[in-house]
């Protein structure tokens, strides 16, 4: 389980376009500024999705126009993440934080899955799986889905490997949780 679940951030934009950027250390109650990273062009970086390590240290945002960065001072300041020279443009990544592990990392770009094991800072090219948000499992570290258009996947290695777990043309996937 999480080491620090009263750690959560969120991200968006305001009216003005700016990207807003906020964490909280006692689970929403009060919530401290974050600074956005710079895009492109001198704007401020805007939405996309924010992950949290589970216990609380790191933080791995990627903006709507910007590539992942990552934060290990609570946002303070922001770093681009590392990612192979080969990974192409890498705005509209999709992250996530293993919920046991707080140094892995997952971002979903086009047809890869990226895993970082130090905390964000370094990504390293995973399994082959359709675009789609990875969803790590409460409790149990390197367990992982990922619901693409057609079907739903599932690694249990940290993003190394996937199988596809139903799904493909015309058909549906039936889910079942408790």
């Amino acid at each position: 389980e999480l080491a620090q679940p009263m750690v959560v951030a969120r991200v968006g934009t305001a009216s003005n376009g700016s990207g807003t950027a906020a964490i909280s250390i006692d689970g929403g109650v009060t919530w401290r500024p974050m600074k956005a990273p710079a895009a492109s062009g001198g704007t401020a970086a805007a939405s996309g999705l924010i992950a949290v390590s589970a216990d609380g240290t790191s933080l791995v945002w990627a903006p709507a126009r910007v590539a992942p960065v990552y934060s290990q001072d609570a946002g303070v300041t922001w770093t681009a993440a590392m990612f192979p020279a080969n990974a192409g443009t890498l705005t509209g990544a999709r992250v996530a934080s293993d919920r046991v592990n707080p140094s892995i990392f997952y971002a979903s770009v086009r047809n890869t899955m990226y895993v970082s094991h130090d905390g964000g800072a370094t990504f390293t090219a995973g399994g082959a799986v359709p675009a789609g948000r990875p969803r790590p499992v409460f409790g149990i570290e390197g367990d992982l889905w990922v619901a693409s258009g057609t079907a739903l996947f599932h690694s249990q290695d940290s993003g190394a490997t996937f199988a596809q777990v139903c799904g493909g043309a015309g058909t549906t996937c039936p889910v079942q949780i408790g």
